[in-house]
């Protein structure tokens, strides 16, 4: 089970911020919010340590805030001090990309799975996957994380990889069901932002999903024809 202990995580006892903002925004973001904050997952890597944190105070925030947190610490053990990076994202597949956009090895990064809801299926596990091990790809655009009356977080994306050019704007949903333990995480495409706003505000149809395109079938060769070989691709 990964650690939970936020010291033992983060490992930075003994040392000092190296800058006068990265030590104001660890107060501000770590010593503070101590109590409310648990840790979703952590690796650490060298003298790197990557974490994801759920913060609960976030809910008293602005309505729709993003309540995970995802954090890099980097020691200098030779100096005595450590710098300090974080960034506030709504989804923990999100927050992973973050991190593996930094240098973490994204197969060590895994969440907690002690901690509440867990992945209803096959499909949402596949997603989270592939969000948390595409650094780059994904442009965040908008989101909303309602945990008062639908219990959902919605994210609005652009897709920056050439098989989304004709559909390029994602909506991610996330669902959660406390009932039942479980949760679901599901991607829409949509040619234009404009779209996406449209289905998040009226919901009357389906998510439209991605398609996905077929490979295209073997060439047969014709009897007695030799195979010409092909060149170099350009």
């Amino acid at each position: 089970m990964p650690e939970n202990d936020l010291e033992t995580v983060l490992r930075v006892e003994g040392l000092n911020l190296a800058n006068d903002a990265e030590a104001a925004q660890f107060n501000w973001q770590i010593t503070l919010s101590e109590n409310e904050l648990t840790v979703v997952a952590s690796h650490h890597q060298g003298d790197d340590t990557y974490a994801v944190l759920h913060d609960s105070s976030m809910t008293w925030d602005l309505p729709g805030s993003p309540q995970y947190l995802a954090v890099h610490i980097d020691r200098n053990e030779a100096t005595g001090t450590f710098r300090y990076a974080s960034e506030r994202l709504p989804l923990v597949p999100l927050a992973q990309q973050w991190l593996v956009a930094r240098g973490c090895s994204v197969s060590a990064l895994r969440a907690r799975t002690d901690l509440g809801p867990e992945a209803a299926d096959t499909k949402t596990a596949t997603l989270e996957a592939k969000l948390a091990a595409s650094p780059g790809r994904y442009e965040i655009l908008d989101h909303y994380t309602d945990d008062v009356t639908n219990y959902e977080t919605t994210v609005l994306v652009r897709d920056h990889h050439p098989t989304a050019a004709q559909r390029p704007f994602r909506v991610l949903v996330e669902k959660w069901d406390f009932d039942a333990n479980r949760y679901t995480l599901r991607e829409g495409c949509f040619a234009d932002a404009v779209q996406a706003g449209e289905w998040l505000e009226d919901r009357d149809t389906p998510l439209p999903e991605p398609t996905v395109i077929p490979s295209a079938p073997a060439r047969q060769q014709l009897p007695g024809i030799a195979s010409r070989p092909s060149g170099p691709r350009r």
